[in-house]
């Protein structure tokens, strides 16, 4: 194995850990804040990552995130399957997009369709953004082992054997995909918030 296939492994290895939960596989039930934190150590662990005592989110984050009315807040001390949709939007947000940006986002959400039992429900539309996740990731790897990445690797190093610029010009490829995202992101959610 050369080392552009190594580099491609351990890119392909990465991303077999990322990977959106099911709405199945949140609880359909009232929870305390204690097992609201097991479940999204569950789901946002990516098999493992945490290490021991850590938690993806803790009770403080859950807290400042319905005190910032990016949460819904619990009723009763009790949080539904839907806050713990809202809390993974938060976590999937807030690597992109600041507090005031998630706000804008989130409440309509929460006003349009949180609690509702007929036609679409937060549930839906989590569930979509699931599948589309899962079509990303598999689509990016269908694009690293079909060798669109594998040229990119290439082009920075003359295709020489410097494994440095190799991974050079991944993060370069994947860092530009992501500022151009991030430009889109921008432009809608200017229109949100105006």
């Amino acid at each position: 194995m050369d080392r552009d296939d190594l580099i491609l492994k351990d890119i392909l290895e990465g991303l077999e850990n990322v990977y959106p939960p099911h709405v199945s596989d949140i609880p359909d039930a009232d929870m305390y804040m204690d097992r609201v934190i097991r479940v999204l150590d569950r789901l946002l662990a990516g098999k493992g990552k945490l290490s021991e005592g850590s938690h993806a989110v803790t009770k403080t984050m859950i807290n400042n995130y319905a005190k910032n009315r990016l949460l819904p807040s619990p009723v009763d001390k009790k949080y539904g399957r839907e806050h713990v949709i809202f809390i993974i939007f938060i976590c999937y947000f807030k690597s992109v997009m600041s507090m005031e940006e998630i706000r804008a986002v989130l409440t309509p959400l929460a006003d349009i369709y949180f609690g509702k039992k007929h036609g679409t429900t937060v549930s839906d539309i989590f569930e979509s953004a699931s599948k589309m996740g899962f079509r990303m990731r598999d689509e990016l790897k269908e694009q690293i082992e079909k060798g669109s990445y594998p040229e990119s690797l290439k082009a920075v190093s003359g295709g020489g054997e410097d494994e440095f610029l190799r991974r050079f010009s991944v993060i370069c490829e994947l860092s530009y995909e992501i500022y151009i995202r991030r430009k889109m992101l921008d432009e809608l959610i200017k229109g949100i918030m105006s």
